[in-house]
């Protein structure tokens, strides 16, 4: 996005250029397309832009400071919340600000010595600038407060915060034959053997047909299986310990979680081993799953569909606590968890 504006320089002197905003934050340029720097913190603008002026609601001889306050956040661009925490005259930019999503960068310019800020919000993605309007100063304090998982995650982060090693994981030695036989519930598998590792002999109980990187998952998951107990410590400690140190193993941190629903319930935990068999000789039937360039749905789409299905409903245990807490008419006024 490139604004015409006029530029107020230190020594008094006023020139025409052209603001840019990059993703290592805006950028100012003379007419012959060369870079000012503003190392003094001392440069101004306004926008000559007619259009985009109206836009922002910024008025010609409104002179706004280059040098920004900068914030790096998250939006949902294509869905944005319906909760108004701002009257409308203020556009509701907060809407689209959301703990997932697209990563953006803002910059907050003041405007006629912090009368008012000029917000700007650059998509990281796509470069695209996407908010780009005044905003009121009380309204800036938004985008310094933490959201309650960016204060736990930094209060409670630790120098073991590093991402595990999947293969290292399956380094280790090989299940008994009476664990394979817990995992492989009856399924035939030819030709099984128990190798010296643990990943090499769980790979034979993957089918071969799915991706490489879900297949390690799997194996990882699958011998986390052997050893799974309900876990005794903090529910969130043990939540943020798992996603971060398998921060880009998304599968596996949702097997866990899965698997852990039904060891506190009690229900029979999904047949792993059978399911991903069966899925990739076609006899799971059809379920919602990814489409193949041949139209076919695909065997490990289908079996990640049976197992999530089979983990316990949250909607429905919600029901059930709804429903004890409306019969006892009990009403308690803090989290059902230990950590405070």
């Amino acid at each position: 996005m490139k604004i015409r504006i006029k530029i107020f320089l230190p020594d008094g002197d006023i020139i025409p250029g052209t603001l840019v905003y990059t993703a290592e934050g805006p950028k100012i340029f003379n007419s012959d397309n060369e870079f000012i720097d503003d190392t003094t913190k001392s440069l101004k603008f306004s926008i000559i832009d007619d259009t985009i002026a109206r836009e922002a609601s910024i008025k010609s001889q409104d002179k706004i400071q280059f040098d920004s306050l900068e914030f790096f956040k998250k939006v949902n661009r294509k869905r944005p919340s319906q909760y108004d925490y701002y009257p409308p005259s203020t556009n509701e930019w907060i809407k689209y600000f959301s703990q997932y999503g697209t990563p953006v960068r803002i910059d907050l310019h003041k405007v006629n010595e912090g009368e008012k800020f000029l917000l700007s919000c650059l998509d990281l993605e796509d470069n695209e600038v996407f908010l780009f309007y005044t905003i009121k100063p009380y309204e800036t304090n938004i985008l310094r407060m933490e959201t309650d998982w960016d204060h736990y995650n930094r209060k409670h982060s630790t120098s073991e915060d590093f991402e595990m090693s999947l293969d290292q994981l399956l380094e280790v030695p090989t299940p008994s034959w009476p664990e394979l036989d817990s995992l492989i519930q009856g399924i035939e598998i030819p030709n099984l053997k128990r190798h010296a590792t643990i990943g090499e002999t769980l790979s034979q109980l993957i089918p071969m047909s799915f991706p490489d990187d879900v297949r390690k998952e799997l194996m990882v998951f699958l011998a986390w299986t052997l050893r799974a107990k309900i876990p005794k410590e903090d529910p969130l400690d043990f939540q943020n310990a798992i996603n971060r140190r398998f921060k880009s193993s998304v599968l596996l941190q949702s097997l866990v979680f899965g698997h852990i629903q039904c060891l506190i319930q009690g229900t029979n935990v999904p047949q792993y081993v059978r399911i991903l068999t069966l899925a990739e000789k076609g006899s799971l039937g059809k379920g919602i799953a990814t489409l193949s360039e041949d139209g076919e749905q695909e065997s490990w789409g289908n079996a990640w569909f049976r197992i999530s299905e089979s983990f316990p409903k949250h909607i429905e245990r919600i029901i059930e606590l709804t429903n004890h807490l409306n019969q006892n008419q009990e009403i308690h006024t803090t989290l059902p968890i230990s950590k405070e």
